[in-house]
């Protein structure tokens, strides 16, 4: 990939019409939909939790957990035609990210600038983007900024 320092994240995505939200089985040799680095990205979970009170009302008799969410943020976006792996499209598809049903996986790889190995790796599926400030240009570049939920993650 020609101008990845490692100084950012880099966002990869992965969308197919056949299995909405899954992961590839392996991400290096699947051809994905989309390219970027951002500067920042951030993915924070949260858990429901419900608590069943007794007759004082004060303290709880019973605590149930619910389902986890994650949320996902990337910010500082940028991708253009430099950017783009032989195997994939161009980043301007980070614009139809947002529309109504399109589920996708994301992968963001986060490396270390100085020695240029992956500290951390995280797979997100079922993705959904539910805001973003993206803006393309002439030349087919993407920026801004980009933020949704998903149902799973994986950290390697």
């Amino acid at each position: 990939m020609v101008g990845y320092t490692g100084k950012d994240v880099l966002v990869e995505i992965y969308r197919d019409a056949s299995t909405p939200g899954d992961a590839p089985a392996d991400w290096d040799t699947a051809t994905k939909t989309a390219f970027a680095i951002a500067t920042t990205a951030s993915v924070n979970t949260s858990k429901e939790v419900t608590e069943f009170h007794g007759l004082n009302h004060q303290t709880p008799q019973e605590i149930k957990e619910g389902r986890i969410t994650y949320e996902w943020s990337l910010e500082e976006i940028y991708t253009d035609t430099d950017f783009v792996d032989s195997g994939g499209a161009n980043g301007v598809d980070f614009l139809e990210l947002i529309d109504s049903g399109n589920r996708f996986a994301m992968r963001l790889t986060f490396t270390n600038e100085v020695t240029g190995t992956v500290e951390r790796t995280i797979v997100l599926t079922h993705c959904v983007a539910s805001s973003d400030n993206l803006e393309a240009s002439d030349g087919g570049n993407v920026t801004g900024s980009m933020s949704g939920r998903a149902k799973t993650r994986t950290v390697s």
